[in-house]
């Protein structure tokens, strides 16, 4: 066998062994909080071991919360080989269908707005309904850089804009047309085959994805979620802070809404921007943190690239951002 080979198989059989993924798998698709998301963490890749994989999408209970009307949480992938795609949320009577597709091991979100029946999650059924399918998702394919970082200067912190709100009206309905937000965050990616997909090299060399997207979700300090909203997909590399004074619908823009894009590389990496518009109790604007203080290692509030600033910790918890196209194609795996 070559070398390559004889990884493939040694990951293999790892996989099959353990509910742990060996430490050179990476997260594709999704980053966020450090401490929350890294692989194997409470909200990162988390495989199930060999006898309890249920090939099924499940309900992650302890991250289910109703506040003011909308019920949000996350589900997790509990598969050790499908892909989860066209996964919807049923409660009572109403659903919630999340775009992308769910890799194995991965979470994802929900958000039902209009929720008038019980406040307590214990009391709430749920359905997930899903297609599963071993076709690997080639728009997830997008390995995250540098720890995403909040900007909570003030000019990053801004309206709605207007294309996401048209967008997503059933996501953005919560946030006032005059709400500004608290800050942005910027988390980047690159295309780039993952060592356990290596056949996707050259659909990355040359990616069509008709309709990219990106998604963003707050949590509290008890991994609860209290916000799920678009997010913005920008060509990598263009300063944040000039970018909130541009357009993003000029003829030249930077903007990403599916790939190819004329003049633009997407294996040079692209950013999320995601607006975070969540004035919960966890909200703290008196306490100030240094930007260097290990203990908030997951907020970064940057006023200055060069001066050390203090700056206030907006909440406690933290985030997910997630990043795919929209409704791909993909082979039903045949039951």
């Amino acid at each position: 066998m070559t070398e390559r080979a004889d990884e493939e198989a040694s990951l293999r059989r790892t996989r099959r062994s353990s509910g742990k993924l060996p430490p050179s798998v990476e997260a594709y698709g999704f980053t966020g909080s450090s401490s929350w998301t890294g692989v194997g963490e409470p909200f990162g890749l988390v495989y199930p071991p060999v006898d309890a994989a249920a090939d099924e999408v499940r309900i992650l209970a302890e991250t289910v919360e109703v506040r003011d009307g909308v019920l949000r949480g996350l589900v997790r992938n509990w598969s050790r080989q499908l892909w989860a795609y066209d996964m919807t949320v049923i409660a009572e009577d109403l659903s919630f269908m999340w775009p992308l597709s769910i890799q194995p091991g991965e979470v994802a979100p929900f958000e039902i707005a209009g929720w008038s029946a019980s406040a307590d999650p214990k009391q709430i059924e749920f359905a997930v309904t899903a297609e599963m399918s071993l076709h690997a998702d080639m728009s997830r394919a997008f390995r995250a850089g540098h720890r995403p970082t909040l900007w909570a200067q003030p000019e990053t912190r801004r309206l709605l804009p207007a294309g996401l709100r048209d967008s997503h009206p059933g996501l953005t309905a919560d946030v006032g047309v005059d709400s500004v937000s608290l800050g942005i965050v910027a988390a980047e990616f690159v295309l780039d085959a993952p060592a356990s997909h290596p056949s996707l090299s050259d659909d990355i060399d040359d990616p069509v994805i008709g309709d990219l997207r990106a998604y963003g979700a707050v949590f509290d300090s008890q991994g609860r979620v209290v916000e799920l909203s678009p997010a913005e997909v920008i060509a990598a590399g263009v300063w944040l802070p000039d970018l909130l004074k541009q357009s993003r619908d000029a003829e030249g823009g930077v903007s990403l809404h599916s790939l190819p894009h004329a003049d633009y590389d997407a294996r040079h990496g692209v950013s999320v921007v995601l607006d975070v518009h969540t004035p919960h109790a966890e909200v703290e604007g008196d306490r100030r943190l240094d930007a260097s203080d290990d203990a908030d290692p997951y907020w970064s509030c940057i006023e200055s690239m060069h001066d050390q600033v203090r700056c206030p910790r907006l909440f406690e918890g933290g985030f997910i951002v997630w990043i795919g196209g929209a409704n791909p194609a993909r082979s039903v795996l045949e039951r």
